[in-house]
Protein backbone atom coordinates (compact mmCIF):
# COMPACT_ATOMS: atom_id res chain seq x y z
CA UNK A 1 0.00 0.00 0.00
CA UNK A 2 3.43 2.15 0.05
CA UNK A 3 4.05 1.84 -3.50
CA UNK A 4 2.64 3.71 -6.16
CA UNK A 5 3.95 3.09 -10.04
CA UNK A 6 3.97 6.03 -12.17
CA UNK A 7 4.93 4.89 -16.00
CA UNK A 8 7.23 6.63 -18.11
CA UNK A 9 5.76 9.40 -20.82
CA UNK A 10 6.20 10.37 -23.64
CA UNK A 11 6.33 13.70 -25.52
CA UNK A 12 4.52 14.01 -28.85
CA UNK A 13 7.53 14.14 -31.90
CA UNK A 14 8.13 16.74 -33.44
CA UNK A 15 7.75 17.20 -37.40
CA UNK A 16 11.45 17.26 -38.06
CA UNK A 17 12.37 15.02 -40.87
CA UNK A 18 15.10 12.77 -40.28
CA UNK A 19 18.38 14.62 -40.68
CA UNK A 20 19.76 11.57 -44.03
CA UNK A 21 17.16 9.51 -44.55
CA UNK A 22 18.29 6.09 -45.59
CA UNK A 23 18.07 4.37 -48.93
CA UNK A 24 15.59 3.22 -50.12
CA UNK A 25 13.17 4.55 -47.27
CA UNK A 26 10.15 5.66 -49.66
CA UNK A 27 10.16 1.58 -50.33
CA UNK A 28 6.94 0.10 -48.52
CA UNK A 29 6.65 -1.86 -46.88
CA UNK A 30 9.36 -0.74 -43.77
CA UNK A 31 10.31 -2.59 -40.70
CA UNK A 32 12.60 -1.52 -38.05
CA UNK A 33 14.24 -2.22 -35.32
CA UNK A 34 16.13 0.80 -32.53
CA UNK A 35 18.40 -1.19 -30.08
CA UNK A 36 21.72 -1.44 -28.78
CA UNK A 37 23.21 -4.41 -30.72
CA UNK A 38 23.68 -6.64 -27.53
CA UNK A 39 22.65 -9.98 -26.89
CA UNK A 40 19.31 -9.31 -24.78
CA UNK A 41 18.28 -7.43 -27.49
CA UNK A 42 17.33 -10.07 -29.55
CA UNK A 43 18.30 -8.56 -32.76
CA UNK A 44 19.44 -11.41 -34.15
CA UNK A 45 15.43 -12.94 -33.74
CA UNK A 46 14.39 -9.83 -35.73
CA UNK A 47 16.62 -10.82 -38.44
CA UNK A 48 15.73 -14.56 -38.62
CA UNK A 49 11.68 -12.93 -38.56
CA UNK A 50 12.94 -10.86 -41.51
CA UNK A 51 13.86 -13.69 -43.05
CA UNK A 52 10.96 -15.35 -42.64
CA UNK A 53 9.14 -12.51 -43.86
CA UNK A 54 11.21 -12.12 -47.03
CA UNK A 55 10.30 -15.87 -48.22
CA UNK A 56 6.38 -14.56 -48.75
CA UNK A 57 6.50 -10.75 -48.39
CA UNK A 58 9.84 -10.00 -50.70
CA UNK A 59 9.22 -6.15 -51.10
CA UNK A 60 10.07 -5.76 -47.16
CA UNK A 61 12.70 -3.45 -46.13
CA UNK A 62 14.37 -3.53 -42.89
CA UNK A 63 15.98 -0.96 -40.84
CA UNK A 64 18.43 -1.89 -37.81
CA UNK A 65 19.15 1.52 -35.98
CA UNK A 66 21.72 1.39 -33.27
CA UNK A 67 25.34 0.54 -32.85
CA UNK A 68 26.57 -2.18 -30.24
CA UNK A 69 29.52 -5.13 -30.14
CA UNK A 70 27.12 -7.74 -31.95
CA UNK A 71 27.27 -5.07 -35.28
CA UNK A 72 29.53 -7.38 -37.18
CA UNK A 73 27.83 -10.59 -36.07
CA UNK A 74 24.54 -9.53 -37.20
CA UNK A 75 26.01 -8.06 -40.52
CA UNK A 76 27.25 -11.62 -40.90
CA UNK A 77 24.21 -13.54 -40.10
CA UNK A 78 22.10 -11.07 -42.44
CA UNK A 79 24.72 -12.21 -45.33
CA UNK A 80 23.92 -16.24 -44.29
CA UNK A 81 20.41 -15.64 -43.81
CA UNK A 82 19.89 -14.58 -47.30
CA UNK A 83 18.54 -10.74 -46.25
CA UNK A 84 21.83 -8.88 -46.36
CA UNK A 85 20.72 -6.71 -49.39
CA UNK A 86 16.94 -6.10 -47.82
CA UNK A 87 18.08 -5.22 -44.22
CA UNK A 88 20.18 -1.26 -43.74
CA UNK A 89 22.10 -1.86 -40.78
CA UNK A 90 22.23 2.17 -40.16
CA UNK A 91 24.27 2.59 -36.81
CA UNK A 92 24.06 5.10 -34.21
CA UNK A 93 21.76 7.71 -35.18
CA UNK A 94 20.90 10.66 -33.06
CA UNK A 95 17.78 11.32 -35.23
CA UNK A 96 16.41 7.76 -34.24
CA UNK A 97 12.70 8.85 -33.44
CA UNK A 98 12.76 11.06 -36.28
CA UNK A 99 13.45 7.54 -38.01
CA UNK A 100 10.51 6.13 -36.10
CA UNK A 101 8.32 7.63 -38.34
CA UNK A 102 9.03 6.12 -41.64
CA UNK A 103 7.94 2.90 -40.47
CA UNK A 104 5.09 1.34 -40.99
CA UNK A 105 6.08 -1.31 -37.89
CA UNK A 106 8.36 -0.99 -35.24
CA UNK A 107 10.00 -3.99 -33.51
CA UNK A 108 10.99 -4.73 -30.15
CA UNK A 109 12.45 -8.43 -29.87
CA UNK A 110 14.09 -8.04 -26.26
CA UNK A 111 14.64 -11.32 -24.33
CA UNK A 112 14.30 -8.86 -21.31
CA UNK A 113 13.02 -5.37 -20.88
CA UNK A 114 12.00 -2.58 -18.65
CA UNK A 115 9.32 -0.34 -19.74
CA UNK A 116 11.29 0.67 -23.01
CA UNK A 117 10.67 4.69 -24.16
CA UNK A 118 11.26 3.13 -27.49
CA UNK A 119 7.72 1.22 -27.38
CA UNK A 120 6.37 4.62 -26.10
CA UNK A 121 7.86 6.80 -28.76
CA UNK A 122 6.49 4.74 -31.83
CA UNK A 123 3.30 4.96 -30.15
CA UNK A 124 3.24 8.64 -30.19
CA UNK A 125 4.35 8.45 -33.69
CA UNK A 126 1.21 6.37 -34.39
CA UNK A 127 3.46 3.39 -35.84
CA UNK A 128 2.14 0.11 -34.65
CA UNK A 129 4.64 -1.91 -32.56
CA UNK A 130 5.47 -5.81 -32.03
CA UNK A 131 7.22 -6.76 -29.64
CA UNK A 132 7.98 -9.22 -27.06
CA UNK A 133 6.05 -9.82 -24.29
CA UNK A 134 8.38 -9.53 -21.70
CA UNK A 135 9.06 -6.85 -18.40
CA UNK A 136 6.95 -3.98 -18.46
CA UNK A 137 6.37 -3.91 -22.66
CA UNK A 138 2.61 -5.30 -21.85
CA UNK A 139 1.90 -2.70 -19.64
CA UNK A 140 2.71 -0.11 -22.17
CA UNK A 141 0.70 -2.14 -25.56
CA UNK A 142 -2.22 -4.24 -25.07
CA UNK A 143 -1.89 -7.46 -27.46
CA UNK A 144 -4.16 -7.01 -31.03
CA UNK A 145 -5.39 -3.09 -29.29
CA UNK A 146 -2.21 -1.44 -29.79
CA UNK A 147 0.45 -3.89 -30.85
CA UNK A 148 1.10 -7.15 -30.79
CA UNK A 149 3.16 -9.37 -28.53
CA UNK A 150 4.91 -12.34 -28.92
CA UNK A 151 6.69 -14.49 -26.65
CA UNK A 152 10.45 -13.79 -26.39
CA UNK A 153 13.29 -15.58 -28.24
CA UNK A 154 10.51 -16.69 -30.82
CA UNK A 155 11.57 -16.08 -34.25
CA UNK A 156 8.50 -17.88 -35.97
CA UNK A 157 6.26 -15.87 -34.10
CA UNK A 158 7.69 -12.56 -34.36
CA UNK A 159 7.90 -13.41 -38.44
CA UNK A 160 4.16 -14.82 -38.28
CA UNK A 161 3.17 -11.69 -37.09
CA UNK A 162 5.09 -9.18 -38.59
CA UNK A 163 3.30 -11.15 -41.50
CA UNK A 164 0.30 -10.48 -39.97
CA UNK A 165 0.20 -6.49 -40.10
CA UNK A 166 2.40 -6.75 -43.49
CA UNK A 167 -0.63 -8.40 -45.39
CA UNK A 168 -3.50 -6.00 -43.84
CA UNK A 169 -2.46 -2.94 -43.47
CA UNK A 170 -5.84 -1.34 -42.47
CA UNK A 171 -5.28 -3.21 -39.27
CA UNK A 172 -1.84 -1.87 -38.94
CA UNK A 173 -3.22 1.62 -39.19
CA UNK A 174 -6.06 0.96 -36.16
CA UNK A 175 -3.10 -0.52 -34.47
CA UNK A 176 -1.05 2.49 -35.16
CA UNK A 177 -3.77 4.97 -34.15
CA UNK A 178 -4.60 3.23 -31.01
CA UNK A 179 -1.64 3.61 -29.98
CA UNK A 180 -1.21 6.97 -30.63
CA UNK A 181 -4.21 7.71 -28.34
CA UNK A 182 -3.25 5.36 -25.87
CA UNK A 183 0.05 7.21 -25.59
CA UNK A 184 -1.80 10.82 -25.35
CA UNK A 185 -4.06 9.64 -22.65
CA UNK A 186 -1.71 7.34 -20.53
CA UNK A 187 1.51 7.98 -21.12
CA UNK A 188 1.67 12.10 -21.49
CA UNK A 189 3.93 14.03 -20.08
CA UNK A 190 0.59 15.58 -18.51
CA UNK A 191 -0.27 12.46 -16.59
CA UNK A 192 2.59 11.32 -15.49
CA UNK A 193 3.21 15.02 -13.56
CA UNK A 194 -0.89 14.64 -12.61
CA UNK A 195 0.27 11.09 -11.24
CA UNK A 196 3.27 12.64 -9.67
CA UNK A 197 1.00 15.73 -7.81
CA UNK A 198 -1.58 12.83 -6.62
CA UNK A 199 1.09 10.80 -4.92
CA UNK A 200 2.73 14.18 -2.86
Amino acid sequence: ERITVIPNAVIPPRDTPPSTPPDGWRERPLVGVVARLQPEKAVAEFLKAAARVSASFPEARFLVVGDGPLHDELLGLAEHLGVGERVCFLGHRADARALIRLLDVLVVPSLTEGAPLIVLEAMAAGVPVIASAVGGIPDQIRHEKEGLLVPAGDPAALGDALLELLQDPAHARRLGEAGRQRADSEFSHATMVRRIEAVY
